[in-house]
């Protein structure tokens, strides 16, 4: 059973990294995929991320795994451009909550 304090936890941690990862030009979506024995954000880089992105959003995963200890969440990174285009939409999980998408 989740507690309540648990759930702000987690929230408040979605919230940071959310706050943190949509800094970066190279991220153009932020999922949640809420599962049974936690959660997992999903990071869509948009092919111009190069490896300064993905270090940067590791480094930010590991502040919130720190500043959160008790939180259950998971992270998952993916550059759509790495694959082919009728394959993009298969990859992103399904049901996901919008945290960010970026407009411009």
């Amino acid at each position: 059973m989740v507690t309540a304090t648990a759930l702000a936890t987690k929230e408040a941690a979605v919230r940071a990294f959310a706050a943190g990862a949509s800094r970066f030009a190279n991220v153009s979506q932020l999922l949640l995929v809420r599962g049974e024995h936690g959660a997992t954000v999903w990071s869509v880089l948009d092919g111009e991320s190069g490896e300064t992105t993905r270090q940067e959003l590791y480094a930010l995963e590991l502040a919130l795994w720190e500043q959160f200890p008790e939180s259950d969440l998971a992270f998952n990174v993916i550059d759509l451009s790495e694959f082919p285009p009728e394959q993009r939409e298969r990859l992103l999980p399904s049901g996901a909550q919008m945290l960010y998408r970026r407009t411009a």
